[in-house]
């Protein structure tokens, strides 16, 4: 006797794995959407089952038109605006379908060993609701671990620039990080500060004569640079309500990224006595605005 395959508990499998990516979707990118949509687009998709028992629509069985139904249930859920917006979503919304499919066929597999065939139809109903819920759940996990891991490393590349500071002449190139917390500003004249490691300025200035764990800068120092460019930088930090910074106004601060150049005129460079994150993997912490 053959596999009996019910046509309804299928729409409604398809309905709330539609539903799920959707809705992990929104999670994943951060775009909101209201329940209707996602509900509306969830059940657009689904009436593709029919596509599987109708032998007269089995021309739609294809790759383009599958691929023209997700464009479809990604329109209905999100109306993205912009197309660099549409191809992100639609480009996170495989990645995860393919991966959560994936995982749950994976995991089906592991635990019973039983897949003879490739028909979709039959597989689905082979795999009960539970056992669908308990894949997503399982599959969205490692989902979220990854994205979160990658979001955090574009987040990082996007924030490392590259500074290349002069002063009378001279010039160093620092390893810089954009912190959207650094609101310093020179009491002076109301420039941005970017705050430099020390050390990474032996270049350009006689660091050698200059104590900054005490705010102190000899003759010598003061005979090297022009008293013009000394600057007091206050600032607050945890533990800290009063803190001051050396600063060294510059002549010109030039931020590259990988996409971007920009000269900044005026900088203030404040001075510190340690690297930055802990692993000096950094000279320097810039503000958000060096390049744009």
């Amino acid at each position: 006797m053959g596999e009996s395959v019910y046509i309804d508990v299928l729409m409604f499998q398809n309905i709330a794995m539609n539903f799920f990516l959707l809705y992990l979707l929104s999670r994943l990118t951060n775009i909101s959407s209201k329940w209707w949509k996602i509900i509306l687009a969830a059940l657009i998709g689904s009436l593709y089952v029919f596509v599987l028992f109708v032998p007269r629509l089995h021309i739609f069985y294809s790759l383009i038109f599958k691929i023209i139904v997700s464009f479809i249930m990604i329109l209905v859920a999100f109306t993205p605006k912009g197309f660099k917006k549409f191809i992100r979503l639609t480009l996170v919304f495989y990645t995860e379908a393919f991966l959560l499919g994936g995982g749950i066929i994976g995991l089906f597999y592991l635990i019973y060993g039983d897949i003879n065939t490739l028909d979709s139809a039959f597989l689905l109903s082979k795999i009960s609701p539970g056992f669908i819920i308990v894949g997503s759940i399982i599959t969205t996990i490692f989902v979220k671990i990854g994205f979160d891991v990658f979001e955090s490393y574009s987040r990082e590349e996007e924030s490392k620039v590259e500074l290349e500071v002069y002063i009378d002449g001279k010039s160093c190139i620092l390893k810089g990080f954009i912190d959207t917390g650094n609101y310093l500003k020179d009491p002076l004249n109301g420039s941005k500060v970017v705050v430099s490691c020390l050390y990474a300025l032996k270049d350009i200035i006689p660091i050698e004569k200059i104590d900054i764990s005490n705010f102190e800068i000899n003759k010598e120092f003061r005979d090297c640079i022009a008293a013009s460019r000394l600057r007091i930088i206050p600032y607050k930090a945890i533990g800290v309500d009063n803190g001051i910074l050396t600063g060294i106004k510059t002549d010109m601060v030039i931020a590259k990224s990988k996409n971007k150049v920009k000269v900044n005129k005026g900088v203030t460079v404040a001075l510190h006595n340690k690297s930055f994150l802990g692993d000096g993997a950094y000279d320097a912490i810039a503000y958000p605005e060096i390049l744009s």
